[in-house]
């Protein structure tokens, strides 16, 4: 089989072979789905084809990164595969010209494979593959020993995610970032799906959650995080949101605790959802079974840890539930990946992240998946880097919407969504005789008011306040206070569940919205809807959309409110809604 290679593979390559002219270590930095492996492997083919004495050993740190890229030789370059061999645990091919091993094996502080190894001769190429563990005694260790025997070592590392680790930043292992192809390009070139962020509010709240580690390693403590996060109420929004924005798509969740996948998994299943969970603990053959499940459709949700962060290749993924939150940008964008990949009929992947309380983080998440301007790479900051780099990327929002599942959801007040999304609420009939209503749009971002003076005909509309979500939900909160009529307002009011009027039934009838067998509450619903949402059309048809007040932010982005005073400045610069 001939591999077709894609533009951004062959200049990977030609960057890497460049760069090797002048200096010994390099990294090659490519997003989840860039076709690593076959970039790895064509570096081989081409180190060999110009020095064919040469060894080779390629890194890794999981099983499953080590049967895959044989297996990716074995389909593209079997003209190699005899040439290849496996060291890790008790297969022991050290004696082979390519060797795919496991840093735990060959960093073994006994050093008797490392030693094994070189006694057929010296390395002359060492690829690294998820480099970003490569911080790590182990790596090092296998590095040093690999450069005592031969000075002239070439070092190639591969990743999706160049983070610090411990402290120690990959600059001080690679002289030199060759290449740079991130998500954005891909999604461009059309070699990766878009995404479409989902941050999902929750009352998850992390202040009592301790962080450990460092650098790249820095997270959330296990333990705590387990207790803060796997809740019943959490759970039970993932339920919902799947049930109601996802259904039967091809999905992965994430979670704290193996012991939270299954219990996750339990309650999809319950709800007709057919999901299945596993554990770096369950056998092999049970773990396979459940991915030629997912292939065949008879799953269609897998819920795990950490077992699938990598080596999964399941292009028709669709959808990932985060419900995992972490610290680490290489660990998010390793759970991410998993659904970015490309695939016949999928359009869009959608990442739904569970937002803990107060949490500012889907702004960084945007940067690093390629949706928001981000910082320069910590190579160009030391003069080393440049080579090819990645387009410029979209302007913040571009690709994120907000759910608002859970904000509305735990309202007393009675919001309804409509099929678009908005979500609405009537006010009622003030003292001064002005009838009121509200809506939100479908993304969190504006507010608009609308009312109904004693005599008028229509609805008015105006958009009132456009900008963070935050601030929408404040202003919200503060006019269905000062507006709201209790009886029209409450959702649990009496007269919802009360037979309609055979005056309503007749409005409802004039409008087109009336359906036997409603109640009055189902019926007010449906006139408010269609009345509130005609009012809106007509303001943007009419182009009187510029809001009374604005947010000092762009649409879509988060506020950085450090404080009440500071909230409370904000809104005061808001100003009030003159009905």
């Amino acid at each position: 089989m001939t591999i077709e290679w894609r533009p951004y593979q062959t200049e990977i390559i030609e960057s890497v072979f460049e760069d090797w002219q002048t200096h010994n270590s390099v990294l090659a930095v490519a997003a989840t789905g860039a076709g690593k492996t076959n970039i790895l492997w064509g570096i081989v083919e081409r180190f060999i084809g110009e020095t064919p004495c040469a060894r080779i050993v390629v890194l890794a740190h999981r099983k499953e990164l080590i049967e895959q890229p044989l297996a990716r030789l074995g389909q593209f370059w079997p003209h190699l595969v005899n040439r290849a061999g496996i060291v890790m645990a008790d297969q022991n091919e050290c004696h082979r010209q390519i060797i795919i091993a496991t840093v735990q094996t060959l960093g073994s502080k006994s050093g008797k494979r490392i030693t094994e190894l070189l006694r057929y001769g010296k390395i002359d190429l060492l690829i690294i593959d998820e480099t970003h563990h490569c911080a790590a005694a182990q790596y090092r260790t296998v590095i040093n020993k690999l450069k005592e025997c031969n000075a002239g070592l070439k070092l190639l590392g591969v990743t999706a995610t160049p983070e610090r680790g411990d402290k120690k930043s990959l600059a001080e292992i690679f002289e030199k970032e060759s290449a740079n192809v991130g998500v954005l390009r891909l999604i461009d070139e059309g070699h990766l799906c878009e995404p479409r962020v989902h941050g999902v509010k929750t009352n998850i709240d992390l202040s009592g959650v301790s962080v450990q580690g460092s650098g790249g390693s820095r997270d959330y403590n296990q333990q705590e995080l387990v207790a803060a996060v796997e809740t019943e109420d959490c759970f039970k929004l993932v339920v919902k949101t799947h049930i109601e924005k996802i259904n039967h798509r091809p999905t992965i969740a994430f979670v704290p605790s193996v012991k939270g996948a299954y219990r996750l998994a339990e309650m999809l299943q319950a709800q007709g959802i057919r999901a299945k969970a596993a554990d770096g603990a369950t056998p092999k053959a049970e773990r396979e079974a459940v991915i030629n499940d997912f292939k065949a459709g008879r799953i269609t949700c897998i819920c795990n840890v950490a077992l699938w962060t990598e080596g999964l290749d399941l292009p028709n993924l669709e959808c990932c539930h985060l419900v995992r939150p972490t610290k680490s940008d290489a660990l998010y964008l390793q759970m991410v990946g998993r659904v970015l990949r490309t695939y016949p009929g999928k359009e869009f992947a959608e990442i739904f992240d569970y937002q803990p309380l107060g949490s500012r983080n889907l702004e960084q998440r945007m940067i690093k998946l390629g949706l928001k301007r981000r910082k320069p790479s910590q190579f160009a900051g030391a003069g080393v880097g440049g080579g090819m780099t990645d387009k410029p990327l979209h302007k913040a929002g571009d690709h994120v919407e907000y759910v608002l599942l859970d904000y509305f959801g735990k309202r007393k007040e009675a919001w309804q969504a409509t099929p678009d999304g908005w979500r609405i609420i009537s006010l009622g009939k003030g003292e001064d005789s002005i009838d009121r209503s509200l809506a939100v749009s479908p993304d969190g971002a504006q507010l608009w008011a609308i009312w109904r003076k004693e005599g008028d005909r229509w609805n008015q509309a105006k958009l009132y306040l456009q900008g963070d979500f935050d601030a929408v939900k404040a202003k919200t909160e503060e006019f269905v206070s000062k507006y709201g009529q209790g009886a029209i307002v409450r959702s649990n009011a009496y007269w919802r569940n009360r037979p309609p009027s055979e005056s309503q039934i007749a409005f409802g009838q004039k409008l087109r919205v009336y359906q036997s067998g409603m109640n009055a509450g189902k019926l007010s619903d449906a006139i408010n809807e269609k009345l509130i949402m005609q009012a809106i059309k007509r303001a943007q048809q009419t182009g009187t959309v510029a809001p009374v007040a604005k947010a000092p932010i762009p649409v879509m982005t988060r506020i950085e409110i450090m404080d009440g005073a500071a909230l409370d400045r904000l809104l005061d610069n808001v100003g009030e809604l003159s009905f």
